[in-house]
């Protein structure tokens, strides 16, 4: 459930720590969020972090003297922008797409039309060929931050005997095993998928934050995104 207090309270004590351009155009900082179905994982933690971070960065925007926008990224052509102006459409967004979001990034604006800044709010359990999927997103823009929310159970799943999964974005389903040797063998899985990850984002200067869909948004703000220089803090 996204918590209106939060968001309210972290609006008070942060800003932006990027500057604000003095020409014409001015700074502009587009959010790009991923609707995929992946996102809706878990007891919804996930999901209601990701709205309140958005919904953080979009109304961040005007105090700073930056130019805010949302990208829903659904992919196939139904991408949607929300401008700041319109944030209280973003909790009855549906996160519904089936288009995976290896091909995310596609749609976006490049060259003059690019924003100065991007930030990038998926969980990226993916097989992607994350070096190309960075790159796109980093094309054209000053500075990206991409930021990896996973739930409890992406990194920690639990041991349940057999039981048949069911791919929300395709609909396949697979009977496994879920015991301590297929947990381990996950986690691995999941840990080398993170290096990649870091890697890509380290080649094309991004910087990479990942955080557990358990801490609220004002644990996330001042723990990750302000050592991570995004925002900064207004108040002691």
């Amino acid at each position: 459930m996204i918590s209106d207090r939060n968001i309210r309270t972290a609006l008070e004590r942060f800003r932006f720590a990027i500057p604000a351009s003095g020409n014409s155009t001015g700074t502009a900082l587009e959010v790009v969020l991923d609707a995929t179905m992946s996102m809706t994982t878990g007891d919804g933690s996930k999901e209601s972090l990701a709205r309140e971070l958005s919904m953080f960065l979009l109304q961040l925007g005007e105090p700073s003297g930056i130019r805010t926008s949302l990208t829903v990224s659904k992919g196939g052509g139904r991408d949607r922008v929300i401008p700041a102006s319109d944030v209280a459409r973003l909790p009855f967004v549906a996160f519904d797409a089936v288009e995976p979001f290896s091909s995310a990034g596609s749609e976006l604006a490049h060259g003059a039309a690019a924003p100065t800044y991007r930030v990038v709010v998926s969980d990226l359990l993916i097989p992607a060929d994350f070096e190309t999927l960075v790159a796109r997103f980093a094309r054209h823009v000053a500075q990206l931050w991409i930021i990896q929310i996973l739930a409890a159970a992406d990194r920690d799943p639990e041991a349940g005997g057999r039981m048949l999964l069911r791919d929300l974005e395709t609909d396949e389903t697979v009977e496994v095993t879920l015991d301590e040797a297929s947990i381990e063998g996950y986690r691995s899985r999941l840990n080398q998928l993170c290096d990649r990850i870091k890697s890509a984002c380290q080649a094309t200067g991004a910087t990479l934050v990942t955080v557990l869909a358990e801490v609220d948004l004002n644990e996330l703000c001042d723990q990750y995104l302000v050592p991570a220089g995004l925002i900064a803090r207004t108040t002691a």
